[in-house]
């Protein structure tokens, strides 16, 4: 699991459900930039990988963006060596 926090206003829980959308802009954030495609990207980037994606905002205090991917039970060749890696 890694978790990102950052320190802008809270995302309002009216709103949460939307971020990972496509084109999805937060209302009243008057002239931020960006096309409100950045966590739609991610969010399909974790999903194509069997994983998950979430965001938690804390009032006052910012948002914590969390995902996870699963840890398959084969072991990880290096391309470079061919080297066997577990992932325990």
């Amino acid at each position: 699991m890694l978790v990102v926090a950052d320190s802008s206003p809270s995302i309002p829980a009216s709103e949460r459900q939307h971020i990972f959308d496509k084109f999805y802009r937060l209302r009243g954030q008057g002239n931020a930039g960006g096309t409100g495609l950045g966590l739609s990207i991610c969010k399909g980037i974790v999903e194509a990988h069997g994983g998950m994606i979430w965001a938690d905002s804390f009032p006052g205090s910012g948002n914590r963006f969390t995902f996870s991917l699963p840890v398959p039970d084969q072991p990880f060749k290096r391309p470079e060596t061919g080297e066997e890696t577990s992932h325990g």
